[in-house]
């Protein structure tokens, strides 16, 4: 579940755990290949492209609520959670 003041939505286990490790590093860029372990549990292998419907879901439920949070891509290396 993702709650910003008195807006929810839910989330999938992925898009939980995904924004819980942005969350846990505010402003710090994430790579994919620690993205990928710490929430997939493998090697990031591929084009990314797991990775990024999982961001383009979260986006979309961070607006949703209207957080005062974005996701930052990072070309070539990840992502970061900072403020809107």
């Amino acid at each position: 579940m993702l709650r910003w003041l008195d807006r929810e939505v839910e989330l999938t286990r992925l898009e939980h755990d995904f924004l819980h490790r942005l969350l846990d590093a505010p402003g710090q860029v994430l790579t994919y290949e620690r993205l990928h372990l710490e929430v997939w549990g493998n090697q990031h292998l591929g084009r990314g492209s797991d990775i990024h419907s999982v961001v383009r879901r979260v986006r979309r439920k961070l607006a949703e609520v209207q957080a005062a949070a974005t996701i930052h891509a990072v070309r070539g290396v990840g992502f970061r959670l900072t403020a809107a």
